[in-house]
């Protein structure tokens, strides 16, 4: 990953003197990443780290994130990324589970983190200060706006200045074995079925989503700016906001910290060229707020981590377009245990409702299981979608590496796919197209339902901004359809509303695919990723 980057951007001497991070007003070049990376790496060295350590990383996307990700990559050690968001039981087992010696968090979550300090394998700890890395005026005007950010550190805690003067201490080579089949990064899944596990990424599946990105690219430029909103704790933050935009040379601008109703916001005030973003995010844009918003410095509005509904993909899409933007929205699909890279729309690939064609290296089909094992859908059929590439994971992390055969199936020829629990088909032109999910579909009255469907037909009505569908017991008949329905205006009538809908999806759907209850809420609770939480709203109904 390190030396990936480094080759990337060596080749382009010019580089090193563009900015690489923004990031609350500091500027670092890309001349100055490096040495940031080179002083991490021996500050790591002098506190012990070695080849095939694991460093366990709990950071939001701030710059000392990044000089971690890549100083480890670079002594060959492997980084384990944690969400700052998690329980104390959460953190304290990702870190014996690594056994982990080497800590390094965000300072607001001490308190959270010293109630389980001396059960962990950590020794040596480092608390990390979101402002550490500012100007002394740019520190003072921030606290000054937050009174939140001034933390106390316990005793035996290096601030992050303290540890990289460590790096004075370590005067020997710092260059590990980076090699492509060594592990680099353990990211988590985003637990929406169960507890969250470890996925091993790689050097060789890292890098092989830059590869990839490199031979079909996203309408990047020289210069051009990259709006990195996706956690760093994520694959679809290492993989596709982070790695990939530095070895194309852009700015990223850093973003720590943002809700599901940011998006305009920051668009605005950053101006940025290219953001990638989840599906949840861009309702914000349609809410009328930004309806003099000149958007026309986006070269790029990629989503990805969720299903986006055709119809609010067509609404944004014209958003743009009236907004001074000549894009369209551009989707991704993939998962966790693929870097979170699998398919790409972008161009003429870039079909309504279709989440594109398989990247370069990549290949994707729809499977059925049958009594001679797995076999190849026709064109225009459904089955479970399946992914084989070089992005696939070498494997899930500790406990659940007995779970490896619950995704990764080898089929009759031989070849392993990863089984992505995707309901889906592959068209005659080759795009990959999504149905749903197989953990979301349940069955009424005999018959399977795919909640997706009945979510894009109620989405049709142009008063709804978002849709979702869950089964939810009921006394009477064991089981219910329900859905929670999210307007564009809140203020709208919602009986007349919930009768237009009932008459769409009548026209539309089967017997059985109807709603038995429709709840209108002023939002649907994501998950951590930004997902629709669909637990959550099994339990509300």
């Amino acid at each position: 990953m390190y030396q990936c980057m480094k080759i990337c951007i060596g080749i382009q001497v010019i580089w090193k003197k563009m900015v690489a991070i923004e990031y609350l007003g500091l500027k670092v070049t890309y001349e100055q990443l490096f040495k940031k990376i080179d002083q991490t790496g021996r500050a790591l060295k002098a506190v012990g780290v070695n080849q095939g350590d694991i460093v366990s990383v709990c950071l939001p996307n701030i710059p000392e994130a990044i000089y971690l990700l890549y100083a480890i990559n670079k002594i060959g050690a492997v980084a384990n990324m944690l969400d700052v968001r998690c329980g104390a039981p959460t953190l304290e087992k990702a870190i014996n589970d690594a056994d982990s010696k080497v800590l390094l968090y965000l300072d607001s979550i001490t308190d959270k983190f010293e109630n389980v300090r001396s059960n962990t394998t950590a020794e040596v700890v480092v608390a990390v200060s979101p402002i550490e890395g500012l100007s002394p005026a740019l520190r003072f005007i921030v606290r000054c706006k937050d009174k939140e950010l001034r933390q106390n550190i316990p005793a035996g805690v290096f601030t992050w200045k303290a540890f990289t003067n460590k790096a004075q201490e370590f005067t020997g080579t710092i260059d590990g074995n980076s090699a492509g089949n060594n592990d680099a990064v353990i990211a988590y899944t985003g637990g929406t079925t169960g507890e969250p596990k470890g996925v091993i990424g790689t050097n060789y599946n890292v890098n092989a989503v830059v590869e990839m990105e490199f031979k079909v690219g996203f309408n990047q430029s020289e210069h051009d700016s990259f709006l990195c909103m996706a956690p760093p704790w994520t694959y679809y933050g290492i993989c596709n906001s982070i790695n990939v935009p530095f070895c194309m040379g852009l700015k990223v601008i850093l973003v720590p910290k943002f809700g599901p109703d940011d998006l305009g916001e920051l668009i605005l005030k950053y101006k940025p060229n290219h953001v990638v973003t989840v599906p949840s995010s861009v309702g914000v844009l349609l809410s009328g707020k930004y309806e003099n918003a000149d958007f026309s410095y986006l070269h790029s509005l990629i989503l990805g981590a969720d299903k986006l509904d055709e119809s609010l993909e067509i609404e944004v899409n014209n958003y743009l377009q009236s907004h001074g933007a000549s894009i369209r929205v551009s989707k991704g699909y993939g998962m966790t245990e693929v870097m979170a890279a699998a398919a790409y729309s972008r161009l003429n690939a870039n079909e309504i409702g279709s989440v594109g064609v398989p990247y370069p290296l990549n290949n994707i089909s729809a499977f059925k299981e049958t009594d001679h094992g797995y076999e190849e859908c026709k064109i225009g059929e459904q089955g479970e979608i399946a992914i084989i590439g070089p992005t696939v994971m070498k494997s899930y992390f500790g406990k659940f590496e007995n779970e490896n055969v619950d995704i990764l199936k080898k089929h009759e020829d031989g070849t392993t796919w990863a089984h992505t629990g995707d309901i889906g088909y592959i068209g005659a032109d080759g795009r990959v197209y999504i149905v749903g999910r197989l953990k979301r579909m349940f069955v009424k009255a005999g018959f399977k339902v795919f909640p997706a469907t009945i979510e894009h037909c109620i989405m049709t009505n142009e008063t709804v901004q978002v849709a979702a569908v869950v089964s939810v017991k009921d006394k009477y008949s064991g089981y219910a359809t329900k859905a929670f329905v999210v307007l564009k205006d809140n203020s709208a009538d919602k009986k007349i509303v919930q009768s237009e809908i009932e008459k769409i999806v009548t026209d539309e759907l089967y017997d059985y695919e109807l709603p038995d209850i429709y709840e209108f809420v002023d939002k649907l609770p994501l998950t951590g990723m930004g997902k629709v939480d669909y637990r959550a709203l099994e339990e509300m109904g």
